[in-house]
């Protein structure tokens, strides 16, 4: 095969049964010509060498049995080794060690396996340093669906690759001695700090089954994955039950693309990127139209390591999740989404999340200050035991346009010393705790919370709450709602202490069902117009009334300087003479 050959003459066949007939018609006439032309000398899988017969090669023709009980590994490595490019499969081939897989193959399983004895734990095939190697639909298990193999495909500094519509089945085992588990692993040789190489690239994962992978190790039990590696696609699989995680990103990988893939069952996250090391490279990765159902269903660690749907862990960057579909369905659970450490860049859309009622938290983004640019847009969230969206410590973010709602959470939106802007979300909630809050905005860095619509059900629901320790330098409410769909009591709540004049509370409403009373008295900052200040009415230092009639020697306005009925009022904003 020539060099300059890539994944564009990696053509994915079509599964027809004529296609299937006819590539067991060209196996079968092979063997038939080989078994004529060659004579068998002494010793299990030993043959004379025979002359090329065309593109194609098959093990029968190196003396395999394909019956599952023979061990065959030396007749497939042989037909691996083979000067022919397209190694076409038709049985079941036991083996007792490794098959490694040299460059520009393409490897035909036609729903042939291979096994090895059960408790035999090594890798099953082996690209190391291949490339342009094409391997479809093959099935690699432990024999009698038990368990075998350490990995079933390991691929290390591999370019051009695709693994498609194979079957991987009762990988590893889970030991305190030696661990081992993997379905697909994709590596490549260890640098510290590489530039441009990393290990290996172009690699296509389409179309697989992967169920019962187990070892819970250090990077063992998961279903894929991806190190020291660039432009990766993993799309289209089906995978079920893993130890560990569902597909795990983890050292020196860039340009991932993860979509379409149903995760069922993972012990831990269903999606993690989770570099081990504090400068490795983990970024451009895409994670899109994904299911995960059941994460975190069997945790063994910790409680609180790893329990998410997508777990982005660790230094990384220009990450897109969008259109996934989390769901709940384990107690253990601790968030649909997480976003964690000096993450930037990181766009969280169009997801939906259902917590089943279980699911403590929809999306957790905590970073200890170091996360930048992040935008959280869109996402549908649902049923979830604690809150909707939960950030703490981060640097720059937007929460946008989505719809959260429960019937049992604390709080819709908490935002503790993050720099955010909040706007356009839609929030109902009930629960007949005290401290219920569709809005909790807590201590500093908050920015504007801008047109947003709380919905409450049941309890003393609070539209927003904001604490004592809260800097209102710059801040900005506008345009906020508080609807009762039923027994709601509180619309808002705000401690004033530390609410200075340059705190904006504007065209904020909230329904009038809503039993103001029942809130301390600080309960609302206003911002209208008028033509002097109130003179009745309770009123919070910070509320301003703007002049609608200035002229020269007149105020811009009147600010609340000590609340009360109606407060203490001086005006602001002196306007020059003619």
């Amino acid at each position: 095969m020539l060099a300059k050959e890539r994944f564009d003459l990696f053509e994915i066949p079509r599964h027809s049964k004529s296609k299937n007939r006819m590539k067991m018609t060209i196996g079968k006439a092979l063997l038939s010509v080989f078994l004529l032309l060659t004579v068998p000398s002494e010793g299990q899988n030993s043959y004379k060498a025979i002359p090329k017969l065309g593109d194609v090669v098959t093990p029968e023709m190196f003396g395999a049995k394909g019956d599952g009980l023979s061990d065959d590994r030396i007749a497939l490595q042989a037909a691996l080794d083979a000067k022919q490019a397209i190694i076409s499969l038709s049985g079941n081939y036991k083996i007792s060690g490794s098959l490694n897989i040299p460059s520009n193959k393409k490897i035909f399983g036609q729903q042939s396996i291979i096994s090895a004895q059960n408790g035999k734990f090594f890798d099953a095939l082996v690209i190391k340093g291949g490339k342009n190697i094409y391997i479809d639909g093959l099935t690699i298990q432990a024999k009698d669906a038990e368990n075998a193999f350490d990995k079933a495909i390991y691929i290390i500094d591999g370019k051009n690759i695709v693994i498609s519509n194979c079957i991987i089945n009762n990988i590893g085992k889970a030991s305190n001695v030696s661990e081992s588990g993997f379905g697909i692993l994709v590596s490549g040789s260890k640098k510290s700090a590489p530039t441009g190489n990393f290990g290996s690239e172009n690699v296509k994962i389409l179309n697989n089954t992967i169920t019962n992978i187990k070892g819970f190790g250090m990077a063992r039990g998961d279903f894929i994955c991806i190190q020291y590696a660039s432009q990766v696609l993993i799309e289209n699989n089906y995978l079920n039950n893993c130890s560990r995680q569902g597909i795990a990103i983890t050292d020196f990988a860039t340009d991932i693309k993860i979509s379409n893939n149903f995760i069922l069952n993972s012990s831990l996250a269903g999606i993690d990127i989770e570099p081990d090391y504090e400068k490795t490279i983990t970024a451009h990765i895409t994670i899109r139209n994904n299911t995960i159902r059941n994460f975190g269903c069997k945790p063994k660690l910790a409680a609180g390591v790893q329990l998410f749907g997508i777990d982005c862990h660790g230094n990384q960057s220009d990450i897109d999740i969008e259109g996934n579909q989390i769901i709940a369905e384990n107690d253990s659970s601790i968030a649909g989404i997480n976003c964690q450490a000096d993450s930037y860049n990181i766009r969280i859309s169009n997801n939906l999340i259902e917590g089943n009622n279980i699911l403590k938290k929809g999306i957790l983004l905590y970073s200890g200050s170091g996360a930048k640019n992040l935008i959280i847009s869109g996402n549908i969230i649902r049923g979830f035991k604690d809150y909707g969206i939960d950030s703490y410590q981060n640097g720059s973010m937007t929460i946008i346009g989505n719809q959260i709602e429960s019937s049992i959470a604390l709080t819709g939106i908490k935002a503790n010393e993050t720099d955010a802007i909040i706007s356009n979300n839609i929030i109902t909630i009930s629960n007949n705790d005290k401290n219920v809050c569709g809005i909790s905005v807590l201590q500093s860095g908050f920015k504007k919370l801008h047109n947003n619509v709380v919905k409450v059900r049941n309890g003393k629901a609070y539209q927003i709450m904001v604490n004592s320790e809260f800097q209102s330098i710059g801040s900005h409410f506008s345009d906020n709602s508080a609807i009762n769909l039923g027994n709601g009591m509180i619309a808002y709540a705000i401690e004033a202490g530390t609410l200075t004049p340059g705190f904006l509370f504007v065209n904020n409403y909230s329904d009038p069902s809503f039993l103001k009373s029942t809130v301390p008295e600080a309960f609302s900052i206003t911002s209208v117009n008028g033509t002097s200040p109130p003179s009745s009415g309770y009123h919070v230092k910070g509320s301003r009334v703007r002049n609608v009639n200035p002229s020269a020697k007149s105020y811009l306005g009147w600010i609340c300087i000590d609340s009360g009925t109606p407060g203490i009022w001086k005006p602001f904003g002196s306007i020059l003479p003619d």
